[in-house]
């Protein structure tokens, strides 16, 4: 796959938006956008920023939330003041069990 070069001030507005959780205008003006708002709307029409923002996006996906939806899951199952119902769904979850995967 071929990868898709992008300048410093885009890069940042990506780290902002995806990393950060800031709204469009805001990360175009932390990074460094003279006009945040026309910048935010002209940034996010871009085929290659979108792309971009998606591989970013799927990076927090695979690793951090992964991580923390793993650990929730894991909290649920072990809460014996759960509901035994959350606590089966969490299992199957886990497991890749129940009829959500089929």
């Amino acid at each position: 796959m071929k990868q898709v070069q992008l300048s410093d001030r885009q890069t940042s507005f990506i780290f902002y938006l995806v990393h950060q959780g800031k709204g469009r205008t805001e990360a175009a003006r932390l990074a460094g956008f003279a006009a945040p708002r026309q910048s935010a709307f002209t940034l996010t029409q871009s085929p290659k920023i979108i792309a971009k923002i998606r591989q970013e996006r799927n990076k927090v996906y695979q690793t951090e939330l992964a991580s923390t939806a793993v650990q929730t899951l894991k909290e649920v199952m072990e809460d014996t003041d759960a509901p035994a119902s959350a606590r089966i769904a969490a299992g199957q979850d886990v497991t890749g069990v129940g009829w959500r995967h089929w």
